[in-house]
């Protein structure tokens, strides 16, 4: 407990001794320039801040008056989106169509797929599913839904019951009253 209170103490004094920066008595005489400066006196002897800045010290406040017209503002007009912009409506625009999951799922024994449309962010359109193997062909078909940036196609399923073993090609279809749009094929294995 002596070490410590000896510690403080020689701190306390090397403080002292060294003193610190701009507390000094140098500084409250330019303090006192600079705010006489910064001021004007009035015919009664009062003084008031003066509305231009005055050149101070470092860590001495001054008086700056206010700007007093803030009406320069970003006034931008809006710009509005072109035809299959996202967002947009449009009129029949083509849209982006891009697969992102298509695969056999053995819990559910069908064909899985997913994919989001990109150009477009609408609810209501038809999303279909169409997987072809040669001759053969099957499809499914699901309501897009809006979400952030697209409108996406999800949940759609080919049950095994309609499919044969082997590869098959999937492509994701996209149509509504305002766009439509084609994946590109992927492949997808059945077992």
């Amino acid at each position: 407990m002596y070490q410590r209170t000896r510690v403080v103490a020689l701190c306390a004094g090397a403080v002292v001794a060294i003193g610190l920066p701009g507390c000094g008595a140098a500084d409250t005489t330019a303090g006192a320039a600079a705010t006489s400066a910064g001021s004007t006196a009035d015919a009664d002897g009062s003084s008031a801040p003066a509305t231009t800045p005055a050149v101070a010290e470092y860590g001495v406040p001054t008086t700056v008056a206010p700007d007093t017209d803030p009406t320069e503002v970003a006034t931008d007009s809006p710009v509005a989106p072109g035809p299959g912009a996202p967002g947009d409506a449009g009129t029949g625009a083509d849209v982006t169509v891009l697969i992102t999951y298509a695969d056999w799922d053995d819990a559910s024994a069908s064909v899985q797929a997913a994919a989001a449309v990109s150009g477009v962010i609408e609810d209501g359109g038809t999303c279909t599913l169409e997987l072809s193997s040669g001759p053969d062909a099957a499809s499914a078909s699901g309501t897009g839904v809006a979400d952030a940036a697209s409108t996406s196609c999800g949940g759609l399923q080919v049950a095994r019951a309609d499919l044969g073993s082997g590869t098959w090609q999937a492509v994701v279809r996209y149509s509504s009253a305002t766009s439509s749009g084609t994946s590109d094929p992927t492949e997808v294995v059945v077992p």
